[in-house]
């Protein structure tokens, strides 16, 4: 349960997630009031250089892939 309107504990206590519609036009997320399971994915991407964006020196390449459902 939310303490105030500002705090989010979930993805599921957003706007943008709860603002999506099934091919249905129902919520996607409706608060389990289906008979089916419906998942929501997340994917995150991100690479960079850890030494700074140089132009000359180290070239090195660090990234991170992450999923969440």
């Amino acid at each position: 349960m939310l303490n105030n309107k500002y705090e989010l504990w979930d993805i599921k206590d957003g706007t943008g997630i709860t603002k999506i519609v099934g091919p249905d036009g129902k919520p996607f997320m409706d608060g389990l009031q289906r008979s089916d399971l419906q998942l929501a994915w997340s994917l995150s991407v991100d690479w960079f250089n850890p030494h700074g964006n140089k132009i000359a020196g180290k070239k090195k390449s660090v990234g991170s892939m992450a999923m969440a459902c």
